[in-house]
Order: C-alpha cells, then structure tokens, then sequence
C-alpha cells in the first residue's frame, strides 16, 4: 500500500491542502444493526482529508527532548502516537476524537503551522515511519465525539 507515497519531509508545512466541501450527513441506526454497523452510524462525516505524518523530532518541532515544552501538543497533553493528530480548530475543535479511514480513531490535541483547513498531520514514532506513510489524499474523517 504505498498509494500517495512522495519522497518528501515529513513536516506539513510544505503540503498542500486538499479542499473538498463536508457531508455534515449521520444515519440514524435500525434496531437490527450490528454493534459494528451502530459504531459507524454514530459517526457524523466531515469530509476528505489530505493526510502528512510528524514525529516530534527536531526537524519537525523545533524543539530537543531536553527543552521546556517537548513533546506538549497545543492542548497541553504529551503528544502520544496512536493518539495524538495536529488539525486546524477551525474545521475540527482541539480535543475531538476523530476516525480517519484506514488509520483509526485519533484525538485532535496539537496544530502545526502547516496544518490549514483539511489538512490531518498524524503523529508517528520515527522519521522513518512518517516517511513512509508520506501524503494521502482524498482521505474520508468522521466525526465521533466533540469534547464538552
């Protein structure tokens, strides 16, 4: 699967945005519906997605282990891989749990200067890993839950 694959940076700031409108449209589940099917009912779609990959190293934060702030995203949690996304506030609000097709359920804790309109930069373990992902495109993001 190496479907969007660029040999570039990890770091978002030099991506693209991909600008599509949102089907802000949920189903309602039927009283036969599997537990998996009701999962995904509940889910509200925001629209697609271009997707980059950051690690918190010094090429893509800015910051060394040993200064104040390492590793802290926007929302003021440790950036956690499996967890933690960077969004634009304007389209997802800071603290949303969001379902990325083919990736899974993240949380909306950091942003990043590159990170504009529907634009999702994933957090990875290492340089290596990101740069494998690369970019996806055209990638569908659901809405699941919006923090209180």
């Amino acid at each position: 699967m190496r479907q969007g694959f660029q040999h570039k940076s990890p770091v978002s700031n030099t991506q693209q945005n991909c600008i599509n409108t949102a089907d802000r449209t949920a189903t309602r589940p039927t009283s036969k519906t599997s537990p998996l099917a009701l999962q995904k009912s509940l889910r509200h779609v925001i629209g697609d997605f271009t997707l980059t990959a950051y690690t918190l190293d010094y090429h893509c934060t800015g910051k060394r282990p040993s200064e104040p702030g390492f590793g802290i995203t926007a929302s003021g949690t440790h950036a956690l891989v499996g967890r933690t996304i960077a969004v634009d506030p304007r389209v997802i609000p800071i603290g949303s749990r969001v379902f990325i097709e083919g990736i899974g359920s993240r949380i909306a804790e950091d942003t990043g200067g590159g990170v504009k309109g529907r634009h999702l930069d994933i957090l990875f373990p290492s340089e290596h890993a990101a740069v494998t992902f690369g970019v996806k495109r055209h990638v569908r993001v659901y809405l699941e839950e919006i923090p209180r």
